[in-house]
């Protein structure tokens, strides 16, 4: 899903719902306030299918994608993602 995607989702929603929180959790454990303020734009590894994994930031892109073809045996790029992280 790309983030135009998400925002028309997201637009789509009946308004009752948007005005409300965004909540996260699992049935079993509860519902909880997802932590929004964990979303952030990184730099990440992709490949051809749009997969994505996290660089190592002790390298440069150029090493991180060497590193990432070597090791995996695909070609893969650098490009800048939204990432969200919840509990």
């Amino acid at each position: 899903m790309t983030i135009d995607e998400l925002v028309e989702r997201l637009k789509a929603l009946p308004k009752d719902v948007r005005r409300r929180p965004l909540m996260d959790g699992k049935p079993a454990v509860g519902y909880r306030l997802a932590p929004l303020e964990r979303i952030s734009v990184e730099r990440v590894l992709t490949t051809e299918d749009g997969l994505c994994g996290m660089t190592d930031p002790e390298l440069t892109d150029a090493e991180n994608v060497a590193e990432a073809g070597d090791q995996y045996g695909m070609s893969t790029r650098i490009e800048r993602r939204a990432l969200a992280f919840f509990d």
